[in-house]
């Protein structure tokens, strides 16, 4: 299974979720789901911010390696499961990317 979540700019709210995801699935025994995660702006591989990586490690999550990825075509027909971290976001997809979108929640 693979999970995404996507945000604006994949620097804090969709990292974080990608990594206390994967490191709950992690700690659970659980290696069959893939977890990542992207945005809908181009932030040309800005590192995950600070306060963000900050409030992970102080959890004991890893933090460390991640760099902003623009959500494309690929991630999305490849995802089992995309979670948006906002319904502005979810909108956006369905504007920006032909899919035979379906929408849960709100």
């Amino acid at each position: 299974m693979k999970i995404l979540f996507v945000c604006n700019a994949n620097i804090v709210r969709s990292f974080m979720a990608e990594r206390v995801l994967g490191s709950r699935l992690k700690l659970a025994g659980i290696h069959e789901v893939e977890v990542s995660s992207a945005g809908l702006l181009d932030m040309h591989g800005a590192p995950a911010d600070m306060i963000a990586r900050q409030i992970l490690q102080e959890n004991g999550i890893e933090d460390e390696g991640h760099h902003s990825q623009i959500v494309n075509e690929v991630m999305i027909e490849e995802a089992d499961l995309i979670v948006t971290m906002e319904m502005s976001n979810f909108k956006s997809l369905e504007i920006d990317i032909p899919w035979p979108w379906t929408s849960y929640g709100y």
